[in-house]
C-alpha cells in the first residue's frame, strides 16, 4: 500500500510538462534565428528628414542607410550614425559600389592613430578599400601602382600633405591635390582631374571627410588640363630669348 506521502504524477502534470518542454524548444528556436534575422548591412529609406528617433529604430546590425536625394539629416541623427558606425548613403552615392573603380585610403606618418577615423571613411564608401599604414614613399609606390593599374583613385591622410603632394606627382599615373579646407579641396581636385586628396586629417573634422571621400569616389573621369601632359620630346633646338650672349 503506498504511503500517503507519496505524490502520484496526474494527467495533469503530465500535460503541464509537455507544454513547458515544448515552449522552451520554441523559445530557444526562437533565440537561434534571432542572429540571422538581425544581420541586416544596409536599409533603405524614404522619409525626406531623417531624424535620430528613425535611426535608433533600425535594427541593430545595420551598417548603411541608403536615403532619398537631397534627404535633410538633422544633427541628432548624424550623432546617432556616428555612435552606431552608420554609414548615411545619399542617393547618389549608391552607384559608387558599382562603378569598378576604387579609393585606395592611405595613411602615412601620422603622428596619431588614426585607425578608427580610416574605418569610418571606409564605411562611407563600399568601393574602397585600405592598405597597410607604411612610410610615405611605400605607400605612394602602392597607390600609384593602383592609380595606373586599376584606374583607381586614392586619398591619402598624412601629416605632412605638402611634402606629400610634391612627391606623388613624381608619379606619371598621379594626380595630387591637398588643401586645408573642402572648398579649396573640391576646387583643386575638379582643377586638376585629381585622382588623388592628400588631407592633413586633424584639420577636418570626421563627417566632412566622409562627404569628401564619397563624392571624390563618385567624381566622374575626365581629362587633366593639357598643362599637365608630359611635354613632348623636342625635335629641333630652341632658341633662347635671354639677351646674353653664347
Amino acid at each position: 500500500m503506498p504511503s500517503p506521502t507519496t505524490s502520484s504524477v496526474t494527467p495533469q502534470d503530465v500535460a503541464r510538462l509537455v507544454s513547458e518542454v515544448i515552449s522552451r524548444i520554441r523559445s530557444e528556436s526562437k533565440a537561434a534565428a534571432q542572429p540571422a534575422a538581425a544581420a541586416v548591412a544596409a536599409v533603405t529609406l524614404t522619409d525626406r528628414v531623417v531624424s535620430a528617433e528613425i535611426l535608433e529604430r533600425l535594427p541593430a546590425r545595420t551598417t548603411q542607410v541608403q536615403l532619398p536625394q537631397r534627404a535633410v539629416i538633422t544633427p541628432s541623427a548624424r550623432d546617432v550614425a556616428r555612435d552606431r558606425g552608420i554609414s548615411l548613403l545619399p542617393a547618389s552615392a549608391r552607384s559608387v559600389a558599382t562603378t569598378g573603380r576604387p579609393l585606395i585610403i592611405a595613411r602615412a606618418d601620422c603622428r596619431d592613430d588614426i585607425s578608427a577615423l580610416t574605418a569610418h571613411i571606409s564605411r562611407a564608401v563600399p568601393a574602397s578599400q585600405q592598405i597597410p599604414t607604411a612610410g610615405l614613399t611605400s605607400v605612394l609606390m602602392t597607390l600609384a601602382d593602383h592609380a595606373g593599374r586599376d584606374a583607381a583613385r586614392g586619398l591619402l591622410l598624412t601629416d605632412k600633405p605638402a611634402v606629400a603632394c610634391v612627391a606623388a606627382n613624381r608619379y606619371g599615373s598621379l594626380r595630387a591635390v591637398t588643401a586645408d579646407n573642402a572648398a579649396s579641396l573640391e576646387a583643386a581636385a575638379s582643377a586638376c582631374a585629381a585622382n588623388l586628396l592628400v588631407i592633413e586629417p586633424g584639420r577636418f573634422s570626421v563627417p566632412s571627410l566622409e562627404r569628401m571621400a564619397a563624392a571624390f569616389a563618385r567624381r566622374e573621369t575626365t581629362a587633366p588640363p593639357a598643362v599637365l601632359s608630359p611635354p613632348a620630346p623636342a625635335t629641333t633646338p630652341v632658341a633662347c630669348s635671354c639677351q646674353h650672349s653664347h
